[in-house]
């Protein structure tokens, strides 16, 4: 490989619409033995992954599909979009925070002028921040926009393949 050329970054499908991307723009979510549905933001869970992304109606549509069931080879806790996007936003900030602590301790990560101000030395942290960032900010977006039913019926939840 010469030195201009960039290695190509892992390409994977979005369970629900089958959008192609970097393996980093979307969420990996595994399941566990008794088949509760996690997100794994560092994508290093053992086990099976299905990927998504960071979008409610993405979720939403591989629940009324069963496409993560399938994709996951798993039968699933039943849980709705909205507990799905709160833990979802949870577990990125949470990772992100960790990073950040991880960083001032290995010197990929110092402190700004200002008081809780860092300055991100390394750059692939600070591109993996960014990216975490971005998710947040699209599923707390789909938070604000997701419409509630007239009937007051609860949210799609995971089928069961």
């Amino acid at each position: 490989m010469s030195p201009t050329t960039q290695p190509s970054a892992a390409i994977r499908s979005c369970v629900a619409c089958r959008r192609r991307a970097p393996r980093a723009e979307l969420l990996r979510t595994v399941a566990d033995q008794a088949g509760r549905l996690r997100v794994d933001v560092m994508q290093r869970a053992p086990g099976r992954g299905a990927y998504l992304c960071a979008e409610a109606r993405c979720f939403q549509a591989a629940c009324q599909r069963g496409a993560l069931a399938r994709g996951l080879r798993r039968r699933l806790v039943p849980v709705t979009a909205t507990d799905f996007r709160r833990v979802a936003g949870e577990t990125v900030r949470a990772t992100a925070e960790q990073a950040v602590r991880q960083g001032l301790e290995d010197g990929r990560v110092r402190r700004g002028e200002g008081v809780g101000t860092v300055v991100i030395v390394d750059d692939r942290l600070s591109r993996r921040l960014q990216q975490w960032a971005e998710q947040v900010r699209r599923l707390e977006a789909e938070a604000v926009e997701d419409p509630k039913r007239a009937d007051g019926s609860s949210e799609t939840e995971v089928r069961h393949s």
